[in-house]
């Protein structure tokens, strides 16, 4: 299981960098809640955010905002607080207060910045799964997740493509037919390939020693 996250870890990164221009030095955007998950669990994240940016360098960064919220929230996070204090650049994000409108107004609606984001907060995933070009990482029990990319970062990104390759709109439309119907065709041949291989049980006749004669 690891050596598969980790590969397709790699498929990611390489994604996000031919379709968006996510390179190193890579900036990390962090939530208070990330920190705080990982500071409870003793996660290192440098160690692990090394491992899935495959060594390249990489700065952490939070929101003046999220600073501002686990200042306020005091002792429970104070390990988090230590810590983006003493590993993170802190970049203004304006008036706001909410830590969530805060990381959405730095990402705006095209990821300018080429911000990775790490966030326990799954309605702030969800939204940024909309943004084309935003990688992002979440906490899952003790393990850092790198998620694939989302259905609006893979559209985008084939439109790009298309583009670069000079494909006019009928012949994009074509290509994706074409990829639509050998997807269908792969299902088809899993489902008859699954029911060849099915093992159907024959109907067991009755035991020959029962049909003996009982002796009187």
């Amino acid at each position: 299981m690891r050596l598969l996250r980790a590969k397709q870890g790699r498929k990611t990164l390489q994604f996000f960098r031919i379709n968006f221009g996510i390179a190193p030095p890579y900036q990390v955007l962090l939530d208070g809640n990330f920190i705080h998950v990982a500071t409870s669990h003793k996660i290192d994240i440098h160690a692990r955010l090394r491992k899935h940016l495959g060594g390249d360098k990489f700065s952490l960064v939070v929101a003046s905002a999220v600073i501002e919220e686990l200042q306020r929230l005091g002792e429970p996070v104070a390990a988090a607080l230590d810590f983006a204090r003493k590993h993170c650049q802190v970049v203004s994000c304006g008036e706001s207060e909410d830590c969530t409108v805060a990381i959405q107004e730095l990402i705006g609606g095209s990821n300018g910045k080429k911000y990775l984001v790490a966030t326990q907060d799954e309605e702030l995933r969800e939204h940024l799964r909309g943004v084309p070009g935003v990688p992002l990482f979440h906490i899952q029990r003790t393990v850092l997740l790198f998620e694939s990319p989302s259905a609006r970062s893979r559209s985008v990104g084939k439109a790009d493509e298309y583009k670069k390759l000079g494909f006019s709109t009928s012949e994009k439309e074509t290509v994706e037919l074409l990829e639509e119907m050998k997807m269908k065709e792969r299902a088809e041949k899993r489902r008859r390939d699954g029911a060849a291989t099915r093992v159907v049980k024959k109907a067991k006749g009755p035991n020959p020693l029962s049909c003996l004669k009982k002796k009187s």
